[in-house]
């Protein structure tokens, strides 16, 4: 996938526009929708999305599931070319005039995007206006609605709120693949090896960052290593800032410092406690990664 960082020009396309942070199941549906067209019509799909998100622009914050290197490789598993477009550029442009950019660069022969998507100043435009205006101008423009569960709509902002709550499992019940932080390996102070149970370090760049012991994976450089991953600020040891530490079941990953890998979570196991001393964390940590151990058996 070409990833753009401006609006380039393109013969012909489909086109889905939308922020996509997450890529949840209501993302795939958008996405597949919009590929199958593409296929169908022999052009390429094309993404178009923002950075910053809009919302860390207009409210000053956003708290996002991905940062934007993980954003796009997961939409290069459907488009031909994405383009992040810089919100601030285009904030101001009237819904209208955001459209005819659309139309004049990409050519589309249809635009898709989710039923509550809203572009333009203000958030004028909405999907109706969307198809209204591409319809006048020959242009298919379709809108396509949330996927629903039993608890309500699928979204972003739901996760969201799973994962903060510490509810893994559920989150990963919406997401078109397992909740993974980025990280920054760091030096750490080798109380893992002291305890028998060495891990790599890592600084994470995502916001979000669930606690406790799980089941998960880290991935560097194309390979994928089963890891029990500790998430927390050590109480044991009266820490205070919250890191990530990974424990590789089998082969070790060399990992040198300040490169970054991918930590997939894939199972909570537990809470994180405190522990009187080093023995009963010591303890604690041999079951841990025994459960882990299991649950990666059960996998295989």
């Amino acid at each position: 996938m070409e990833v753009f960082f401006y609006l380039k020009n393109f013969p012909s396309s489909v086109v889905t526009i939308g922020n996509f942070d997450g890529l949840h199941l209501g993302h795939v549906k958008i996405l597949k929708t919009s590929r199958d067209m593409a296929l169908a019509r022999r052009v390429p799909l094309v993404v178009v999305t923002f950075w910053p998100h809009p919302a860390e622009v207009v409210k000053g914050k956003a708290v996002l599931l991905q940062t934007l290197p993980q954003r796009l490789r997961s939409l290069s598993h459907f488009a031909e070319a994405t383009l992040v477009l810089p919100f601030n550029e285009f904030r101001n442009m009237s819904a209208l005039d955001f459209l005819r950019k659309i139309r004049e660069e990409l050519n589309p022969m249809a635009v898709l995007v989710g039923e509550e998507f809203r572009f333009g100043k203000n958030r004028a435009g909405d999907a109706l206006l969307l198809r209204n205006v591409l319809k006048e101008w020959g242009i298919e423009g379709l809108a396509i609605g949330k996927l629903e569960d039993r608890q309500g709509k699928i979204s972003s902002s739901r996760i969201r709120e799973l994962l903060m709550r510490g509810e893994l499992e559920k989150a990963n019940l919406l997401l078109s693949e397992p909740y993974t932080v980025e990280g920054i390996r760091i030096k750490g102070e080798g109380r893992g090896k002291k305890l028998g149970f060495p891990t790599l370090n890592f600084k994470p760049a995502n916001p979000i960052v669930p606690p406790g012991i799980f089941a998960g994976l880290l991935r560097f450089r194309e390979k994928t290593y089963p890891a029990a991953i500790y998430v927390g600020s050590k109480p044991t040891f009266r820490g205070r800032e919250r890191g990530i530490e990974a424990h590789l079941l089998d082969n070790g990953a060399n990992v040198p410092e300040g490169a970054r890998a991918g930590i997939v979570f894939l199972k909570k196991i537990r809470n994180e406690k405190s522990f009187s001393n080093e023995g009963e964390l010591k303890k604690a940590i041999a079951k841990d990664v025994k459960i882990i151990r299991d649950y990666f058996r059960g996998k295989n």
